[in-house]
């Protein structure tokens, strides 16, 4: 929730006070919230879930190349399918995500102050519709509100390089909010329903790691067609890295009859 306001009185601070200034101030409010945060946790947050051994620990087990073997073995067509298409997910937004405002402001010449609306109202977008769009993947199944939730967000960031002024750049990136904000916590929850328990910590540690390293490709690449082929370059590639990403659901994701516990 705060969210939703906090971009505007950033915008509103860095027209006002200019870049340099309105920075400082963001980095000292950022490390105060942190600080703030991690106190909360510290002596407030109280375990309540019983925790049991499932394993025991061992120079075999410690072995990262055994415990992946082990890993990569379990590993169900479906799961590899899901990890797959979330690392062409991940790719995909890490090739445009730091340059939209560039676009933005370069390209399309927006204030400093749109983008921030902009910004805010697509968090209030995402508040708005993140629990109705996880009651509807419970409804009628997670695959069908992943492969949608993929192909509708395909042809915004396209149809971003056509916007010519404030009022077309919000609509296409509301547009993006809402076809796009489903993915990861239905991605989460599929995954869970596919992961035996025992290898949850594992799957979910190998799954960081696909994610970080095709956020790291996706950056390196945006980045390089941004700079040297056009600005509008890596929103095209956006769009076929998703669509990339929903045949590998459609094609190799099924539903399990039972979650796995």
């Amino acid at each position: 929730m705060p969210l939703i306001f906090v971009p505007l009185v950033w915008g509103w601070m860095m027209d006002n006070l200019g870049w340099i200034e309105g920075f400082r101030i963001g980095s000292i409010y950022s490390i105060a919230t942190a600080l703030a945060s991690a106190f909360i946790v510290l002596f407030f947050l109280k375990e309540t879930l019983e925790t049991h051994d499932l394993a025991t620990l061992n120079s075999k087990s410690l072995n990262p190349w055994t415990s992946f073997g082990e890993v990569k073995r379990s590993l169900s067509t479906s799961l590899k399918a899901l990890m797959i298409a979330y690392f062409l997910i991940m790719f995909a937004n890490a090739a445009v995500s730091a340059y939209y405002i560039i676009y933005a402001t370069e390209v399309i010449e927006l204030k400093v102050l749109e983008w921030s609306i902009i910004i805010s109202l697509q968090f209030l977008a995402a508040f708005i519709l993140k629990i109705p769009g996880a009651w509807i993947a419970d409804k009628f199944g997670k695959k069908k509100v992943l492969v949608i939730s993929a192909l509708t967000c395909a042809p915004f960031t396209i149809l971003f390089t056509f916007s010519h002024s404030f009022v077309q750049a919000l609509i296409v990136l509301l547009l993006l909010v809402a076809a796009g904000i489903y993915y990861a916590p239905v991605h989460e929850a599929l995954q869970a329903d596919l992961t035996p328990s025992t290898l949850r910590g594992r799957i979910t540690a190998l799954w960081s790691v696909v994610s970080a390293f095709g956020a790291a490709s996706g950056a390196l690449l945006g980045g390089w067609l941004f700079q040297t082929v056009s600005p509008s370059s890596p929103f095209y590639l956006f769009t076929a890295a998703e669509l990339i990403a929903v045949g590998f659901l459609v094609a190799g994701v099924r539903e399990p009859q039972k979650k796995e516990v």
